[in-house]
């Protein structure tokens, strides 16, 4: 009964052909969490140009940055509904 718990927790340790490490695979959900990040720094970065900016009356300064930041969020939705 111990060897089976003890294989259930650490497989790659009673069987050796399964010790070799398991290959990092790309998939659309690491996608869209990188675009998710890039959002985030994007918004966080539009708060501080669009206060920065209306402090110095350069009202539209923080423009682009919002856009990038919509086009992540978006990309990273788009992606995380698409592929479940």
């Amino acid at each position: 009964m111990t060897d089976l718990i003890e294989q259930t927790i650490a497989p790659r340790h009673f069987h050796p052909e399964a010790k070799a490490k398991p290959k990092f695979q790309l998939r659309p959900v690491h996608a869209a969490a990188a675009l998710a990040i890039l959002a985030a720094t994007f918004m966080i970065a539009t708060m501080v140009l669009l206060l920065g900016s209306l402090m110095l009356g350069m009202g539209l300064y923080w423009l682009p940055m919002f856009a990038a930041a919509a086009i992540c969020a978006a990309a990273a939705v788009w992606l995380t509904a698409k592929f479940h």
